[in-house]
């Protein structure tokens, strides 16, 4: 037997497929900040302007590169090139917000890929909730060539009741910007990217929208994230400090709320098991390399401050 839907649930169906269509009519900015990161450019600016969803605008913003980004860009007539003295990523994000119009901003690096539906799956995710802050999918790893590779196992974060005791409990399981749509507004009021927290700046970022807006996952694979020597080379050490940093300014959000301290708590415990792992290897490799030299004394002390426990491994 046919089962009759009620006169409220015929009117919410309307409503939710007005909010689709609403949406989808939406323009979206692409920010595509770029530092030395020019060979990789045009597939990042292709991936933007080939997306199934038309209404989108791509700004570059080249941050002082000294290689030949502002000549890639300018081959595209549909790309707006902003150019600024080399500020950093952050600044650079925040300068192409600024002078971007879209609703609904992405970021995306200059070496990664955008797949053809990351804005229309974007777009249905928050017209679900219309006063989400952002929405994020997943990605998927491609080597230097941009073949795929195989991709770890990411979070599974769909229906989730608090985003940001999520965010804290896993210290980050956005693992990129491009995988994330921010609703423009929220960003605005939140004041963007902060780069005292630089290179954790995308993480405090979240975690000061998740506090105060709702936050959606989607789940669907959105991006290509491109591992080549220049970011596996990061300096783990650098991340593991910020990231702390950003742990620290939420203090003073979670301290009345125990379950928001457990999550910090956890989060702490994962940040320096996962990094302080990676710091001792980076300092071994070094050590063979070089010899105890003073650099790698400096590191070993600076890891002692940061995770006592790998550090007390790496003398074992």
């Amino acid at each position: 037997m046919t089962r009759q839907l009620s006169y409220k649930a015929k009117i919410q169906i309307q409503i939710d497929w007005l909010s689709i269509r609403l949406a989808m009519s939406e323009q979206i900015s692409i920010v595509i900040p770029c530092y030395k990161q020019a060979r990789f450019l045009s597939e990042a600016i292709e991936s933007a302007l080939g997306q199934t969803h038309r209404r989108v605008e791509v700004i570059v913003v080249d941050d002082g590169s000294p290689d030949e980004t502002a000549e890639v860009a300018s081959r595209y007539s549909a790309v707006k090139l902003i150019r600024q003295e080399n500020r950093g990523v952050s600044m650079a994000r925040n300068a192409g917000l600024e002078a971007s119009c879209g609703e609904y901003v992405v970021f995306l690096d200059a070496d990664d890929r955008l797949l053809p539906q990351a804005l229309k799956l974007g777009l249905e995710a928050m017209a679900v909730d219309p006063d989400c802050a952002f929405v994020f999918g997943k990605c998927r790893y491609i080597d230097a060539s941009g073949q795929p590779i195989p991709t770890p196992a990411q979070f599974q974060s769909e229906n989730i009741e608090n985003y940001y005791a999520f965010l804290l409990e896993y210290a980050c399981p956005i693992w990129h910007t491009a995988i994330v749509m921010f609703r423009r507004s929220a960003l605005e009021t939140a004041g963007g990217f902060n780069a005292d927290f630089t290179p954790a700046e995308d993480y405090e970022l979240y975690l000061r929208l998740a506090r105060r807006w709702p936050v959606r996952c989607h789940a669907s694979v959105v991006a290509e994230y491109r591992m080549h020597h220049a970011n596996m080379s990061s300096d783990s050490l650098k991340m593991l400090r910020a990231i702390l940093k950003v742990f620290e300014h939420q203090d003073e959000h979670v301290r009345d709320e125990p379950h928001l301290q457990r999550a910090l708590d956890c989060g702490l415990d994962l940040c320096r098991r996962y990094y302080g792992q990676l710091c001792v290897r980076e300092i071994k490799d070094d050590v063979r390399r070089r010899g105890m030299d003073s650099s790698a004394l400096r590191r070993i002390f600076d890891l002692f401050r940061c995770a006592p426990k790998q550090a007390i491994r790496f003398l074992w």
